[in-house]
């Protein structure tokens, strides 16, 4: 197993004063966590603990673990406004898709309605090769996600007793999501009403947008 990781192993090393992203728990989410930052390296304790420097939360200092850390690399801005024959286009449709906030919902048929703007970078040709192939194959751009009829999937759970759990208590903004996330899914037949002897609960883990994703806990 060390020999299969230190062959995609990448070594990792800071100074005092590097800026870096942190891979710590969500204040109130322990179980759940994501990189923050940037923070400022104060001290390095060995070749795999370094001191950082975390005003924003509880604990003004963290000891971290390398793999706990990552660089923090400056994002560049464009200031001047780039015609769509120049070769830094490209660079210009990556900075928008950077500048979207966490929160932003983007589906599929804005995109579509926005086809002309997103293809700047690209040569005109290059953009009509684009744009037909996209009308051809519309049916496969819907806002609503769709199954496959190619496959299907079955449990054969044999002679095994029935595990039935019961669903976890929810507060009630917590069961609203729920509600509405059910609801959703049963409007767009992604799911049925089942009678099934087997249940297990339902838990919602936050999304960086402060939405919730619902997971089943087997």
């Amino acid at each position: 197993m060390k020999e299969k990781y230190d062959k995609t192993t990448v070594t990792r090393s800071f100074q005092t004063g590097d800026k870096v992203l942190a891979f710590l728990p969500v204040p109130g989410t322990p179980l759940y966590a994501r990189y923050f930052g940037p923070y400022l390296v104060e001290k390095k304790e060995n070749d795999l603990n370094y001191v950082i420097v975390t005003p924003d939360r509880r604990k003004n200092k963290q000891l971290c673990h390398v793999n706990m850390l990552k660089p923090y690399h400056e994002r560049k801005k464009v200031i001047n406004a780039v015609s769509s024959g120049s070769n830094d286009n490209h660079t210009a449709e990556e900075l928008e898709l950077f500048n979207l906030s966490e929160t932003t919902k983007l589906s599929n048929s804005d995109i579509l309605r926005q086809m002309d703007y997103k293809l700047t970078h690209l040569e005109q040709s290059q953009q009509d090769d684009v744009q037909e192939l996209v009308r051809e194959y519309s049916d496969l751009f819907p806002d609503v996600p769709t199954r496959t009829t190619m496959i299907s999937h079955d449990v054969d759970v044999g002679d095994a007793v029935p595990v039935k759990q019961h669903p976890y208590h929810l507060n009630p903004s917590k069961q609203e999501s729920l509600n509405n996330e059910v609801r959703y899914l049963l409007e767009n037949d992604l799911i049925e009403p089942s009678q099934s002897s087997w249940s297990s609960p339902c838990i919602l883990v936050p999304k960086p947008d402060g939405s919730y994703r619902m997971c089943t806990d087997y």
